[in-house]
C-alpha cells in the first residue's frame, strides 16, 4: 500500500510539470499549422465572446489566477509569460482562446471490468492529433470544473441518458487529483493550458451503467483501455500518462487495487 498518498501525488505532480517543459510544439513549420495557429479561429473565439482580444495589453491580468505558484500571472510589456519561459515554443497566443492560462477539466474514469477483472480507463481518440486521451474540454466562465468534466464526458464519450442516471453518484465518488500546468502542443510563450483532473472510479453497482457513445465531429473513437496495456498507457496525449499514475496512487491508497500489480507504473 502507498502509505502517504498526498506525498506520492505531489511527487508525481512535480514530475508531470517537469515533463511539461519540453513538449512537442506546433509552430509555423508544422503540418498542423492550420489547426493550431489559424487567425480565423482566434477571431471566431472573440466573436463568440469566449476568446480574448487580439492585443493582450487591454487585459487586467491581476484579475486572473493561475494554478501555478502563488496564482499570479507574470506579465512583461503587456504580455503574459508562460511560467516555464519556453524559448522553443511559438510566441503569441496561437490557437488558444485566451492569453495566459486557458483552463480545462478532464474526467478520468476507471473501472474494474466485471468479465476480465482488468482495471481499465475510459479514453477517446482526439480529432486534432489522433492521440488517445481522456475526454475533456474548456471550463466556461463561472463553471465548476466538476461540471465541465461531466459535461465533456457526455459530449465526447458516453450517452447523455446513461450519464444522467448516475451523475450524482459520480460527483459523490469523484475527487480532483491534479490542478496545474498541462503538457499541450497548443502552448505558446504567452498562452498555455492548465487543467483539473477529476478522477471517478466506478463502483460495482454502476460499473456497467455508462453507455459508450461519441460524436464523430468531436472525436474519432472511444474505448475502455486496459492498464495491462502499459505501452498504450505510456503514450497517451500530453501529460495524461502522468495522471494515470495519480489515479493509480489513489486506487492503491483506498485498497481498490494492490501496488504489487502495477509496479511498472512507478
Amino acid at each position: 500500500m502507498v502509505k502517504n498518498f498526498e506525498q506520492k501525488l505531489r511527487s508525481i505532480s512535480l514530475n508531470s510539470e517537469k515533463r511539461s517543459m519540453t513538449p512537442s510544439y506546433y509552430d509555423d513549420k508544422s503540418t498542423s499549422k492550420d489547426f493550431y495557429t489559424d487567425l480565423d479561429r482566434a477571431k471566431s473565439a472573440i466573436e463568440r465572446r469566449y476568446g480574448d482580444p487580439l492585443d493582450p495589453k487591454s487585459i487586467d491580468f491581476k484579475q486572473r489566477k493561475s494554478y501555478m505558484g502563488d496564482g499570479k500571472i507574470n506579465v512583461v510589456n503587456g504580455f503574459p509569460i508562460n511560467p516555464y519561459r519556453l524559448a522553443n515554443a511559438p510566441k503569441g497566443r496561437g490557437i488558444l482562446a485566451k492569453w495566459g492560462p486557458n483552463f480545462a477539466a478532464d474526467p478520468l474514469i476507471t473501472r474494474i471490468d466485471r468479465d476480465t477483472g482488468e482495471l481499465k480507463v475510459l479514453v477517446i481518440q482526439r480529432e486534432d492529433t489522433g492521440h488517445w486521451a481522456f475526454p475533456g474540454g474548456m471550463v466556461d466562465f463561472g463553471e465548476k470544473v466538476t461540471t465541465t468534466a461531466l459535461r465533456e464526458l457526455g459530449e465526447e464519450a458516453v450517452s447523455d441518458e446513461s450519464l444522467d442516471l448516475i451523475k450524482d453518484q459520480l460527483l459523490d465518488i469523484g475527487s480532483i487529483i491534479y490542478e496545474g500546468y498541462a503538457d499541450d502542443p497548443r502552448n505558446t510563450q504567452n498562452a498555455w493550458m492548465e487543467t483539473a483532473i477529476f478522477h471517478m472510479h466506478l463502483t460495482p453497482d454502476i460499473e456497467g451503467s455508462l453507455q459508450l457513445e461519441y460524436d464523430e465531429q468531436e472525436t474519432l473513437g472511444v474505448k475502455w483501455l486496459s492498464f495491462n496495456d502499459v505501452s498504450s498507457m505510456n503514450n497517451l496525449y500530453g501529460s495524461h500518462s502522468d495522471y494515470i499514475q495519480m489515479a493509480l496512487s489513489r486506487l492503491i491508497d483506498s485498497g481498490v487495487v494492490m501496488l504489487e500489480e502495477y509496479l511498472e507504473y512507478f
